[in-house]
């Protein structure tokens, strides 16, 4: 079995992960990486997980944007 996720939005983002099963260079991936090969995509074959990794890595990243929001913004004081 074999899925593609494509990046957001799809005509800026030249990134696409083929999801494939514990068997990765199999025909139809193979016909995938020529096709998005075709279309100027960047195709990154990937395990199939619980969420795609682009997803699982953006997550990394607004955490820490929260964490980092969290820790360092301050309130303004007032003046009197």
């Amino acid at each position: 079995m074999v899925g593609i996720h494509l990046m957001n939005p799809v005509h800026l983002k030249p990134t696409v992960e083929v999801i494939a099963d514990s068997t990765p260079r199999t025909r139809p991936v193979d016909t995938l990486l020529q096709l998005f090969s075709v279309l100027n995509k960047e195709a990154i074959i990937v395990q199939d997980m619980p969420g795609f990794v682009s997803n699982r890595i953006s997550h990394l990243f607004m955490n820490e944007a929260a964490f980092v929001l969290q820790t360092m913004w301050r309130r303004p004081t007032r003046s009197t």
